[in-house]
């Protein structure tokens, strides 16, 4: 089976979800500035109104888009791969 460029390609850890550890695909932004991949933060939020990177409280629980995030992904991802070794 072969592989894709995609899946081939390493995700530098910026631009990784800290709770799945998975490259963003719809990345949004809680209160105290930190981002998440969207589904999973919306699971953490519906048990939870304290941030799970800092455990403290966060003052609404609103979500924002992070375009620019999610421009530099896209950029990144469009980039071609460095040859292999």
């Amino acid at each position: 089976m072969i592989a894709t460029a995609e899946a081939q390609r390493e995700t530098p850890p910026h631009l990784r979800c800290p709770i799945t550890l998975q490259r963003f695909r719809s990345p949004v932004s809680v209160v105290d500035g930190q981002t998440f991949e969207r589904a999973p933060i919306e699971a953490w939020l519906r048990a939870n109104n304290r941030s799970p990177l800092t455990n403290e409280p966060l003052a609404h629980l609103m979500l924002t888009p992070n375009v620019a995030l999610r421009s530099m992904i896209q950029d990144y991802m469009s980039q071609p791969m460095p040859p292999s070794p």
